[in-house]
């Protein structure tokens, strides 16, 4: 049997819709947020993605040590998405979406380490 390559696992999916919205969200920051703020929103939830696939390939302390990784990058992850709100970069409906999405993926992973 072939290990799976990430794709298929939820968090992937879920990880992966909350990049395409951080995208499209920063894409519409202002100018001076754009390439701080909204760039750096984009780089974790990146970051977040590579630990889930990278995650998924291995076993044992090393899956471990990546999915808390991926904990602690989705953690600085909604600290940047509460900044990008309170500096108003980012309209309140856009940060509801987010953090809710944020949220979800933190349930799946808190779930994921749990079963490790």
């Amino acid at each position: 049997m072939r290990p799976s390559d990430g794709f298929d696992l939820p968090i992937f999916h879920s990880a992966y819709q909350l990049l395409l919205s951080v995208h499209a969200r920063t894409g519409k920051f202002p100018k001076q947020d754009r390439y701080t703020i909204g760039e750096r929103l984009q780089v974790l939830a990146m970051d977040f993605l590579g630990f889930i696939i990278r995650a998924n390939a291995v076993r044992g302390d090393g899956r471990r040590e990546l999915l808390s990784e991926a904990s602690v990058t989705l953690d600085l992850f909604k600290v940047m998405l509460r900044l990008a709100n309170d500096t108003k970069a980012l309209p309140e409906k856009g940060y509801l979406d987010l953090a809710n999405q944020s949220r979800e993926i933190g349930r799946q992973l808190g779930g994921w380490i749990k079963s490790t």
